[in-house]
């Protein structure tokens, strides 16, 4: 793994927030004066492509990365925007449906108020 992308990948994985690539992009030029937006990019492009870490795309909102690898799923707080972890039903993936479709992987989101916002209400 090239040099740019150790950084990138340990930014993700030293925080258990799922940052946006502008926040990586902000720690890494704090690091790395030098890497263009367009480095950090493709970078999270090849770990998310090569298994390191997970995107989670939302609609309307820029795309999140996870370092957590495990099956679960996402709460997003409608108040403060957090993205937060969400224990997932195990589910058997890797099969076809009745018209053929093949499934192998999901992602649930879930919208309402973390814990932390509720505290406040």
């Amino acid at each position: 793994m090239t040099k740019q992308r150790q950084l990138i990948y340990n930014i993700v994985n030293s925080t258990p927030d799922h940052l946006k690539v502008e926040e990586i992009f902000s720690e890494v030029k704090k690091n790395n004066s030098t890497m263009v937006f367009a480095t950090v990019y493709n970078s999270l492009n090849y770990l998310v492509e090569n298994g390191y870490i997970r995107r989670i795309r939302i609609p309307g909102l820029p795309d999140h990365f996870d370092r957590n690898l495990q099956p679960h799923d996402h709460l997003l707080c409608e108040e403060c925007g957090n993205l937060i972890d969400v224990p997932s039903q195990e589910e058997k993936l890797n099969f076809f449906d009745a018209n053929g479709n093949y499934y192998h992987k999901k992602q649930v989101l879930y919208y309402g108020i973390c814990y932390l916002c509720q505290k406040k209400l």
